[in-house]
């Protein structure tokens, strides 16, 4: 396994646990994880978001991340990336505003109505999350366009410490309440939601607003900044840290409104938008002791048991740490004396040994499934191809790619005790029923086992890239199972920039090949395989704007039927070969781009 992978699987597991309130690393050094895979010339990080099972509600607009520059440390501002970008467009005066700890979140307005709101997810689908956001938000607006109001969901800080200091940091307490199907109404209420952005889509394409729509509970704190007086402003925000209610990791930086559209956004983030990340908070200790973790791939990784300490408010007494390799490399051992840092108040990571300790590492023996474990190059595993901590990890996974809504780890470790070892057993009525969970002695007759059957009844059918996620494959991400999908299925697929030890063995006759067939041989009576569509080698890729309704479609998805008809598919404008629109002479910033990247212009009169 080479480095580049490793880094990446490490750089996937790190983002989903932080967007599910559980993060795994700090801020900085996940965001040195990224810096370290951008330079290896990975495409990891251009992935927007996580993948989230119950992420199914589709946002008007991709909801993208931020590029950033993070301050040292030492607390030395990233002056000269901050101005050299600033530099680099010409404007003189841009909005910069907190960078809210928080969870990205999407309100939706139609016929100036609150339709949704929704998760970020990731960054194409989110989870409907409107009734614990909407006491924020006006129940209509004056704009009959879709809207879209993007802002952070996020509680005081001094709430939080009256009410829920049970609860690791205020950012992974709101991403549990987002996350669970109910909560108390009082809980519900100490949920803010403030607004950054405001998207309005028109027919000549979106136009960027300033968050002020009336009635909106809360305005971010703004000010404004150039190329000339970024560190002015930098010292401004720290100091405004010091004193808001609300935990802030830094703070961003935005073009004006008018100048975005041409300014344009690619796969990842905004062009006219940048975060500025604040240095890490850091606290002196002593490591007392070092525990071991047991992960879904069979690896053992350290946690050091510390010497309490306050950091920025909260007692502090483990922090996680990479592999095995980074602990006796770097010396964290008993004894040592370490700084701890937390970036963005999350967890605490061990940033480096002030004092080692005459103290060696010690590591685990053997697996709880009673294998001895081995090192790998930096990663302590368990030595057994069939380690049971390893398959019970895959089933999890599986089962949860499924969406069971109120189905958590005590239920899966249940229906795992009552002998169950593959989530596709789950789909199978004659394997997986009530009386055979009587029967296994860990489930009795009530509300938990009708629910659990009510939640499994719903699932009528999945793609061969569901499927695919649901075999438990190392590093198999959305991306990687929707191209493997497509591979499989005889469709349009593209394997650039994926792992080839991910990928590898879907070909037919192949291992992996062979357990998606099994998977599916055990489903195909039950559960509906919705393949995906066919792209011939002939059709070709288009984009819309402006409104097909004067050329007699009520709807661009009823345009894209015939469009199918005659060949096309849809593709977003960046691969497009069509840009299709209402007016040949429309100044739409799509028609823009297809104009100047020599993309052909067709009416919808033409389909």
């Amino acid at each position: 396994m080479n480095k580049r992978f490793e880094l990446e699987q490490l750089y996937f597991n790190a983002k989903e646990s932080y967007y599910t309130g559980d993060p795994i690393m700090s801020d900085l050094e996940f965001d040195n994880l990224e810096s370290e895979l951008l330079s290896m010339g990975s495409d990891a990080p251009y992935i927007v978001g996580a993948d989230d099972r119950k992420a199914k509600y589709s946002h008007p607009s991709p909801m993208l991340s931020l590029g950033k520059y993070q301050a040292t440390v030492n607390g030395i501002p990233p002056t000269e990336s901050a101005t050299a970008w600033l530099k680099k467009f010409g404007a003189t005066s841009f909005g910069v505003t907190p960078k809210y700890d928080g969870n990205a979140a999407n309100a939706i307005y139609q016929n100036g109505k609150l339709l949704q709101v929704l998760s970020r997810g990731n960054g194409a689908k989110g989870r409907d999350i409107t009734d614990k956001v909407k006491h924020n938000l006006p129940e209509t607006i004056d704009i009959t366009d879709t809207v879209e109001i993007r802002g952070e969901v996020v509680i005081k800080v001094s709430t939080f410490n009256a009410k829920y200091a049970a609860y690791k940091n205020p950012r992974n307490y709101v991403a549990g309440v987002l996350n669970r199907d109910e909560n108390p109404s009082d809980v519900i209420a100490d949920m803010d939601f403030i607004p950054l952005e405001v998207k309005r889509h028109t027919d000549d394409g979106i136009v960027y607003m300033a968050p002020r729509i009336p009635d909106l509970k809360y305005t971010a704190h703004t000010i404004y900044c150039g190329p000339d007086n970024f560190e002015a402003v930098y010292h401004e925000m720290v100091e405004y840290r010091q004193r808001t209610d609300y935990q802030l990791d830094g703070f961003v930086i935005k073009a004006p409104e008018e100048l975005r559209p041409s300014w344009g956004e690619n796969s990842h983030n905004p062009n006219w938008a940048i975060a500025i990340k604040f240095p890490p908070k850091e606290a002196i200790t002593k490591i007392v002791d070092i525990q071991w973790n047991w992960g879904k791939t069979g690896e053992a990784t350290p946690v050091a048991i510390m010497e309490p300490i306050d950091l920025d408010g909260s007692t502090v007494k483990r922090a996680s740490i990479f592999n095995y390799g980074y602990a006796k490399d770097n010396g964290i051992t008993p004894g040592a004396t370490v700084a701890i840092a937390k970036s963005g108040d999350i967890i605490p990571q061990i940033q480096r040994v002030i004092q080692p300790s005459d103290s060696s590492l010690i590591h685990p023996s053997h697996c709880k499934c009673g294998a001895p474990t081995e090192i790998k190059g930096i990663h302590l595993m368990c030595s057994s191809s069939e380690c049971e901590m390893v398959e019970w990890y895959k089933f999890a996974q599986g089962v949860n790619w499924i969406g069971l809504d109120g189905i958590g780890g005590a239920m899966l470790k249940l229906i795992w005790e009552a002998g169950y070892r593959s989530p596709f057993e789950i789909l199978n009525p004659k394997k997986f029923n009530k009386e055979a969970l009587i029967h296994s002695g860990y489930f009795k007759v009530g509300k938990t086992l009708d629910n659990l059957f009510e939640q499994i009844q719903r699932v009528t059918e999945l793609k061969p890239s569901d499927i695919v996620m649901m075999l438990g494959v190392d590093g198999m991400g959305h991306t990687s199972a929707k191209q493997v999908g497509n591979y499989i299925s005889g469709v349009n697929y593209s394997f650039h920039g994926l792992q080839k030890e991910v990928i590898a063995g879907f070909g037919p006759g192949e291992s992996k090949r062979e357990l998606y067939e099994s998977a599916v041989n055990q489903i195909t009576s039950y559960i509906k395989i919705v393949m995906p569509d066919k792209i011939s080698e002939d059709s070709i890729g288009c984009e819309f704007t402006g409104s097909p309704k004067t050329f007699g479609y009520k709807t661009k998805e009823e345009f894209l039927i015939a469009a199918k008809a005659k060949g096309y598919y849809h593709c977003g404008l960046k691969d497009a070969k069509v840009l299709f629109v209402d007016d040949l002479n429309s100044n739409s910033s799509k028609m823009k781009t297809a104009k100047s990247k020599g993309i052909k212009i067709m009416l919808y009169s033409d389909i």
